[in-house]
């Protein structure tokens, strides 16, 4: 689904095991939230919208329901969904979080 794609696979670049990352990020985004990271409508999906607002957007946490989880969970999501492949998380990184 395009709302767990990462940046590199919507641009159709080259991608390794990081677009895997991004979409761990984005699974626990929705876990948190019930609602895609860059889906800001509320008329349900729009396609487009989610895509351009993934290349072009920064990550939000400013809802209400971010009061509840620690702020090392917002970090893992945000370094889960960098934009930059090679500052985000990598599967070796995510298995030492403890």
């Amino acid at each position: 689904s395009i709302g767990y794609a990462a940046p590199e696979v919507i641009n159709e670049e080259s991608y390794r095991f990081k677009a895997d990352v991004w979409s761990i990020g984005a699974i626990s985004y929705f876990m948190c939230t019930g609602k895609l990271p860059y889906d800001y409508t509320t008329k349900g999906l729009n396609k487009t919208n989610i895509i351009l607002n993934t290349l072009n957007d920064d990550l939000k946490f400013n809802e209400d329901c971010w009061k509840k989880y620690s702020k090392e969970a917002i970090k893992f999501i945000k370094a889960c969904m960098n934009k930059n492949t090679e500052k985000r998380l990598n599967i070796k990184m995510i298995f030492k979080i403890r």
